[in-house]
This record gives structure tokens, C-alpha cells and sequence, in this order.
């Protein structure tokens, strides 16, 4: 009972977040696809996982989302974890595009830039060999450049031969 107040008390600090960070909203199972009221802003989940039973939070990026977006996992001094993301599929099975693993000597895990066309995801968080109180925060990236001229660049130089 103790501890389990313990891990509501930390759940709550980790998820008031800092002055500068986005606020968390609080992991819970069975909460549906994270919907972002603003799908080109940054977004944070905190949580808690422990090794029989990591976390798995649906993700539904839509068109206006689509683009360049990094994942950061962060955790308490001395926690050990990974964070993976799969794009899911209608028949419910998985298809892993990135994982990460986050040691007890790190304090964070990030991603490089991912390219993330309009569709369906899974996070998953994981804890190495004991509790793992998180906070799981995406960010878009930069946008993409725009796209080429009609008949592309090598029509031009073409022409200029």
C-alpha cells in the first residue's frame, strides 16, 4: 500500500512536469488512441511500468500530422527501460520502426527525426528490472520542404542544355 502511494506521488510530480515542459497528461490503461488537440504540437505522457507490464499507448497521427517527429523517454536516476514504436495494422499485428533502449546510467532516451505518414501507432515502454516511472514526450520536427516544381528540377536543367 505504501508503495503504491509512493508511485502516485511520483506520478503526479512527473506529470506537473517543469516550468518550461509541456504538461503530462497521466498514462491509463484502457484510455484509447492519444488524440492531440493541436497535432502539430508537442505532447507528453507520464507513467509507470514495471517488467510484467509495459505500457502500450495507441497513436493515430491524420494527414495534418503527418511529417517529422522525434520520441523522448525520460525517467528517474538509476531506472532502466526501452521505448519502441510500431505502426500498427487492421488485422492487429505490428511492425516495429524504431526501439530504443534506456539504461540505469542514462537520464534520457531520444529518437532521431522520424518520418510518420498519417496512420496508426503503438508505443510501447518497458521497464529493464524493476519499476520504470516515465515521462514519454514527442515533439514534431521541422516541416518538410515543399514539393518540386511540375517536372521536377531536371526538366529545367534539361532545358538549359
Amino acid at each position: 500500500m505504501m508503495r503504491q502511494a509512493a508511485f502516485a506521488f511520483l506520478l503526479t510530480a512527473i506529470a506537473a512536469g517543469g516550468a518550461a515542459a509541456s504538461p503530462c497528461r497521466t498514462e491509463a490503461e484502457g484510455q484509447g488512441a492519444v488524440v492531440l488537440a493541436d497535432p502539430r504540437g508537442d505532447w507528453c505522457l507520464a507513467g509507470a511500468a514495471t517488467p510484467e507490464a509495459p505500457d502500450n499507448t495507441p497513436w493515430a497521427i491524420d494527414a495534418s500530422a503527418a511529417g517529422l517527429w522525434s520520441l523522448r523517454l525520460e525517467a528517474l536516476p538509476g531506472q532502466g527501460g526501452a521505448l519502441a514504436l510500431a505502426r500498427g495494422a487492421t488485422d492487429g499485428s505490428r511492425t516495429n520502426l524504431w526501439q530504443g533502449t534506456l539504461t540505469p546510467a542514462d537520464d534520457a532516451l531520444a529518437s532521431p527525426s522520424l518520418f510518420l505518414p498519417a496512420a496508426d501507432y503503438v508505443l510501447a515502454v518497458g521497464a529493464g528490472d524493476g519499476a520504470l516511472v516515465y515521462r514519454l514526450r514527442l515533439a514534431p520536427g521541422p516541416a518538410l520542404p515543399a514539393p518540386l516544381p511540375e517536372g521536377g528540377m531536371l526538366a529545367g536543367a534539361a532545358a538549359a542544355l
